[in-house]
């Protein structure tokens, strides 16, 4: 290969669940940037007794051919295997990129190692933790086959520093490489105000005056997200005081009931409002109406919602855990919250709605560009790919 516009890349990541809706968006969001300079193939599979909320048709969008396919044990299909390397060696691919830390790195391991081309992989939030491994035999072996799998990457791309932390002890230092995420700039960005809270009232038909603060959360809704800690501190002083104030949460997962459940019983329907899965175009004129941004995850790697509110230009909140506070200067684009309460999100949520905190926005964005932005992340990878390929 003489040149990098002839670099070919097998993509490995599963599709969507109702408790990762972001699999492949990771992908489909990195392809938009790169599409550019690489031909990109996309390998995705998932487990026959977890259904895929939903597809990614958006594939599409940036002609990238996608191969899915069920797999059907803790351990990597056969036949998921056989099309990997017959992927590789139809197309001539030149690298293999693997999305998440697991099974997926297992498999494009071991494709590498037989077809002799190199292997990335993307660690996100909990790759490697042993928690995420059930303390059975069978789990512990799969997590060891993790631990071999990162002896044999050739690079292990971390999102934030502090996931390069915790796989440096576990992994040679000099394969570890830090890229940030990013947002996808060309949707998030600083809208018009008044146009985004309008599309809101015709969207989910609810009456607002210009004067209401609108609070949002993006993600999956699981437990680690702490939903439902935000909800308590709605019914918190002093966020309690403010009668004008409504939380809208986006998103979709096992929690949903209990959180809809607590709502009604705190008596606060009027003021929470939950969303659902929502259009990739109507997401950003959701941030473009909202005030504040929360995220209150008790662990996170990088979170990109919290990208996006930043590209957004909204005053972010988030835990001191995993990657969320490489995103926040405390008071300055946001609030960081060190012990998670009802009472302490509640003060932090309070003093980004006043007018003491209307720079907030301003310097989310700013800090997002200086850090975030997506040409870094592509030049990082390129980089990365120049130097694996020697070209």
């Amino acid at each position: 290969m003489r040149s990098l516009s002839e670099l070919k890349i097998l993509f490995v990541t599963g599709l969507p669940t109702q408790g990762n809706p972001q699999k492949s968006s990771f992908i489909y969001d990195y392809l938009l940037r790169l599409r550019k300079h690489v031909t990109g193939f996309v390998l995705a599979f998932y487990d026959y007794q977890t259904r895929p909320v939903f597809d990614v048709p958006d594939m599409q969008v940036v002609k990238v051919p996608v191969f899915r396919i069920p797999f059907y044990s803790l351990f990597i299909s056969p036949v998921i295997f056989l099309l990997g390397i017959t992927i590789v060696r139809r197309f001539r691919v030149n690298i293999i990129h693997v999305e998440y830390l697991g099974l997926n790195s297992i498999l494009g391991v071991s494709i590498g190692k037989i077809c002799n081309i190199p292997v990335v992989a993307v660690a996100h939030r909990g790759d490697i933790s042993p928690k995420k491994f059930e303390r059975t035999p069978l789990t512990f072996l799969q997590y060891h086959l993790v631990l071999l799998s990162l002896k044999l990457l050739d690079k292990v791309i971390c999102v934030s520093q502090y996931i390069f932390n915790e796989v440096k002890r576990m992994c040679p230092l000099a394969r570890c490489v830090v890229i940030y995420n990013s947002a996808d700039e060309s949707r998030f960005y600083i809208r018009d105000k008044e146009n985004c809270s309008a599309f809101l009232l015709k969207k989910f038909t609810k009456k607002f005056s210009d004067n209401t603060k609108i609070i949002l959360f993006v993600g999956a809704l699981i437990k680690r997200k702490g939903v439902d800690v935000l909800i308590e501190a709605m019914v918190t002083e002093p966020l309690s005081h403010l009668n004008d104030v409504l939380l809208f949460i986006v998103g979709d997962g096992p929690e949903k009931g209990k959180l809809v459940r607590r709502v009604n019983e705190l008596g606060i329907r009027r003021k929470v409002f939950f969303t659902g899965l929502v259009a990739r175009d109507e997401l950003p004129m959701i941030y473009g109406s909202a005030d504040v941004f929360v995220l209150p995850s008790l662990d996170e790697g990088h979170p990109v919602a919290m990208l996006e509110a930043m590209a957004s230009g909204l005053p972010v909140i988030g835990c001191k855990v995993g990657g969320v506070p490489e995103c926040i200067e405390d008071g300055v684009n946001g609030i960081i919250i060190r012990k998670l309460t009802p009472s302490s999100l509640a003060k932090a949520i309070y003093f980004c709605l006043s007018e003491q905190a209307r720079f907030m926005g301003k310097k989310s964005r700013q800090l997002y560009e200086s850090r975030f932005m997506g040409s870094h992340n592509l030049k990082a990878h390129i980089m990365l790919y120049r130097e694996l390929l020697r070209i």
